[in-house]
């Protein structure tokens, strides 16, 4: 409270579709994603590695050398019927699935309310410490089998958070709130044993869609 006006306000409210998050990767060796979203009441399935950004070396940092981003600020998900499907390659020479012990990182925000910086790796300007939570709320790492690759099902919910600006104005009865949405997420692992898809090079398969 701040002189009896609510620090922070929360409502819950039904939607039919929500904005998707912005997804950040980061891996030792060079990869690819492709991008598909499959319709259940058709069956369709449709395109859309054009939200992918293309994946960018980091000289600067050892440990992450290259990362990429499914970022695209127009589209939405519906609450039920849709799956976004994004398959990562690794496209890497050097890379060998028997040898590797480098996991893929990725994390995740909410996209009204993203301040990560691919060129840092990191938050951009001086994060509150909420701000701060949230580079580690939907952060993962992802690994892969000797002989198989993995099928990672991802699900997330949205909380739109707006807290109070402690200014004069909010002090003598006219409050003003920052929107801060966020999302949580859960994933669970499936092993994938498709044959075809049973080669060196292919890493992961990460199934997401909202609650």
């Amino acid at each position: 409270m701040y002189n009896e006006q609510l620090s922070i306000r929360t409502t819950y409210i039904a939607t039919d579709s929500l904005p998707l998050p912005n997804i950040y990767f980061r891996h030792y060796y060079n990869f690819a994603i492709n991008c598909s979203l499959l319709q259940h009441s058709t069956g369709d399935v449709y395109d859309c590695t054009k939200h992918i950004t293309a994946t960018k070396y980091n000289s600067g940092d050892n440990l992450y050398n290259y990362s990429a981003a499914f970022r695209e600020n127009n589209v939405t998900l519906p609450t039920n019927g849709v799956d976004f499907f994004l398959d990562i390659y690794i496209a890497d020479p050097l890379y060998n699935s028997s040898y590797q012990i480098d996991a893929m990182d990725i994390v995740a925000f909410d996209k009204e309310f993203d301040n990560y910086n691919m060129d840092t790796q990191d938050l951009g300007g001086t994060p509150t410490p909420f701000e701060r939570s949230l580079l580690y709320r939907n952060e993962y790492f992802l690994s892969q089998p000797k002989d198989d690759r993995l099928y990672y099902y991802w699900k997330f919910t949205r909380t739109i958070k707006y807290s109070l600006v402690k200014d004069l104005l909010s002090y003598f009865g006219k409050p003003t709130y920052i929107k801060q949405p966020y999302i949580d997420t859960n994933i669970q692992i499936v092993p994938y044993t498709a044959t075809s898809f049973n080669t060196s090079d292919d890493l992961y398969v990460i199934s997401f869609n909202s609650i």
